[in-house]
C-alpha cells in the first residue's frame, strides 16, 4: 500500500471512531488498548495522532460536528 493510500485509510478510520463517540480521553485510551493489542504500539500511536488531527479539522468533514 502506498503512503497516500495509507494516510487516507488512517484518516477515514480516525473519523469513523470519532463519529462512534470515542472523544473523551478515557474512551480513546480504552480504544488504544484494543488497537495496541491487535496492531501494536506504533499503530495505536499513529491512530491517536490522526484522531487528534481529525478532531481539530472536524468542521470541514463532519456536518453537525460537536463543538
Amino acid at each position: 500500500m502506498d503512503a497516500a493510500t495509507e494516510d487516507h485509510r488512517r484518516a477515514c478510520e480516525a473519523r469513523d471512531w470519532l463519529r462512534q463517540g470515542y472523544r473523551t480521553e478515557k474512551d480513546v485510551d480504552a480504544l488504544m488498548v484494543r488497537i495496541r493489542a491487535k496492531r501494536g504500539q506504533d499503530a495505536a500511536d499513529a491512530l491517536r495522532s490522526e484522531m487528534r488531527e481529525q478532531w481539530r479539522r472536524r468542521r470541514s468533514w463532519w456536518s453537525g460536528a460537536p463543538a
